[in-house]
């Protein structure tokens, strides 16, 4: 697996074979990006508070919004656009009509301290908002979307849920990373927490078992980088990244990055990518092989700010410091890119 090269000129990196994007940039970074279950449309959204969608293979503007986003969701019928905004409310933006429906939901509680707008996440069905994940009261809040009401998961003895968690890939069920004390030896250790949707009921799926040179990240968990793609789930830690497949109790591999890849990671079912912690490049690499492949250096001037694998997961897309968005390709080996 390899990146194509990562091409920043005066218009938008290609989007797709022949189609370039000539348009403005963001005024400032690029905050987030998301794309509709088929890929045909990406999102994107920056600090000048505006949200843009894109039409992949004609190279168009599609829709513009004048509404500030820290972080977009696509719902999987590929309708809606969801932008949350710095207070973590959620503004639904339609990408047939190009209307702005009213807000569709609002914090009721106090945001769990830590909380990130990129960790927030959509039900496969589009149903269920996970806005922030867990807080230090062993809880984590989901949104019904359709009735517009919030509900909160408890997790008897739990402790600290920490704000990272994800949807099953059945969207049945929560994921929560949480801390808890051991009874008799008083130390703290990390599990992972599974609550039934239907019910709300939690099962403690684990303690989370460390390689025994992971150091301070079975302790510190919740300082670190840690997000989930399907059946995988990734943690950052300095040069190593962690990898699990949640039906196991232990780390599935141990990955030394090219450079430190404490900047942010993004996962799929098949492939992963991060940054390096100066955000000046790119590595990615393959769930099943369990290794970085190919590091990307972005070129001078230019510093990463988000990423999002394609549906598919044969393109990279790269959003800058500076506004630029650009379409990295994804090839298997040496028989050319995607």
């Amino acid at each position: 697996m390899r990146l194509g090269t990562l091409s920043l000129d005066d218009g938008w990196g290609a989007l797709s074979r022949g189609a370039r994007m000539r348009a403005p940039w963001h005024d400032g970074a690029v905050y987030s990006l998301a794309h509709t279950a088929d890929g045909s449309l990406v999102c994107s959204s920056g600090a000048d508070g505006v949200v843009r969608v894109w039409d992949v293979t004609r190279g168009e503007l599609r829709w513009q919004y004048e509404r500030p986003a820290r972080h977009l969701l696509a719902s999987p019928d590929g309708r809606l656009a969801y932008a949350l905004d710095e207070a973590f409310a959620l503004w639904p933006l339609d990408l047939v009509t190009g209307d702005e429906p009213d807000r569709a939901w609002a914090p009721t509680r106090r945001v769990p301290r830590g909380a990130r707008h990129d960790r927030a996440a959509l039900s496969p069905d589009g149903r269920w908002l996970l806005p922030s994940c867990g807080d230090d009261r062993g809880g984590v809040e989901v949104v019904d979307l359709a009735g517009r009401a919030s509900h909160v998961l408890e997790a008897p003895g739990a402790g600290e849920l920490y704000p990272v968690g994800a949807f099953s890939p059945d969207g049945r069920a929560v994921y929560s990373l949480g801390g808890v004390r051991d009874g008799r030896s008083g130390r703290a250790r990390n599990a992972l927490y599974r609550f039934a949707l239907s019910d709300g009921a939690c099962d403690e799926i684990r303690a989370l078992r460390f390689p025994a040179q992971s150091g301070p990240v079975a302790v510190a968990l919740h300082r670190h980088r840690c997000v989930f793609g399907g059946r995988w789930m990734v943690v950052s830690e300095g040069r190593v990244l962690l990898r699990w497949e949640l039906a196991r109790s232990e780390a599935a591999s141990w990955l030394d990055a090219p450079l430190s890849a404490m900047g942010r990671v993004v996962t799929g079912d098949r492939a992963f990518a991060c940054t390096f912690s100066n955000h000046r490049g790119v590595a990615i690499g393959e769930h099943a092989a369990g290794a970085l492949h190919t590091a990307l250096t972005m070129p001078d001037g230019e510093t990463v700010s988000t990423l999002s694998l394609a549906p598919g997961e044969g393109s990279l897309y790269v959003g800058t410091m500076s506004g630029r968005v650009a379409r990295v390709a994804i090839s298997d080996g040496d028989d050319g890119l995607r």
